[in-house]
């Protein structure tokens, strides 16, 4: 990575011998955790490709590849880019943007070499309707030039869901709006049914997304919304908002290989 410099974790404070017995750890005490944690690591190396899918977000080259067509095609026409989600199909979003974005990315001018040609980012992680009301407030004339990011790996989140049929109705009835061009998905892409094997159950927001032909995004089934920052779900807000998500990954599979 560019630039790189590893981490250094300074526990000195923590230790008995700066802050006394009572309170402090003993080498020795660290030392009782090394099984422990082998044992950890042992298992979930054995769950990786299985139900355990994080550890391997950092890897796939050809939605990384996808993510970043799609977010030079919405940063050349969108100027505000919505994410809807509640849990972990917003808190990674939030939480990358904060941590690698402009802390006033929002509110400097459009053309600022900080914002990178990026639109304004906005997460909306409730139904609070002061919050909706508001946001459209902020978005006022510029509704044809708003992309909006419906994340919910079930497709069925209750909060999302009507998050979404909120704002897919305003651009309906928006002379100037265009829902399919609008409205990006994210969402399982159906898992294994019981009642009829071999046939995928999807979800409600999936079977929406594919009769309003509206551009869809997987998220993993054996990814978890907390888990979920390195999927689609994290990515593309991340990529549409100037971040540099090869990099970014870049780190991640370092770590991945560190850990």
């Amino acid at each position: 990575m560019k630039g790189y410099k590893p981490l250094r974790i300074d526990f000195t404070n923590v230790m008995a011998e700066a802050i006394g017995s009572e309170s402090g750890l003993t080498f020795d005490n660290l030392l009782s955790f090394e099984r422990p944690a082998e044992l950890c690591a042992e298992d979930l190396a054995k769950r990786r490709h299985n139900d355990v899918g994080f550890p391997e977000l950092p890897y796939d080259v050809e939605l990384v590849k996808r993510i970043k067509e799609t977010a030079r095609e919405l940063q050349s026409w969108c100027r505000n880019f919505v994410v809807l989600g509640i849990g972990g199909s917003a808190l990674g979003s939030r939480a990358v943007f904060s941590a690698l974005n402009h802390p006033f990315h929002n509110l400097l001018p459009g053309g600022h070499t900080a914002r990178g040609g990026s639109p304004r980012v906005f997460v909306i992680d409730n139904i609070d309707p002061v919050l909706i009301s508001s946001l459209m407030d902020a978005l006022g004339s510029e509704l044809p030039v708003t992309a909006f990011n419906v994340i919910t790996k079930s497709g069925s989140t209750a909060e999302t869901m009507a998050q979404f049929l909120h704002f897919r109705d305003a651009l309906r009835i928006h002379p100037d709006c265009d829902p399919v061009r609008q409205i990006i998905v994210t969402t399982e892409a159906g898992r294994p049914s019981a009642d009829e094997p071999g046939r995928a159950k999807v979800g409600p927001l999936r079977k929406i997304a594919d009769e309003g032909s509206y551009m869809t995004f997987p998220v993993p089934l054996n990814v978890g919304g907390r888990f979920s920052v390195l999927s689609a779900v994290g990515l593309l807000p991340a990529a549409v908002g100037g971040v540099d998500i090869e990099e970014l990954l870049k780190g991640a599979a370092m770590m991945d290989e560190r850990c």
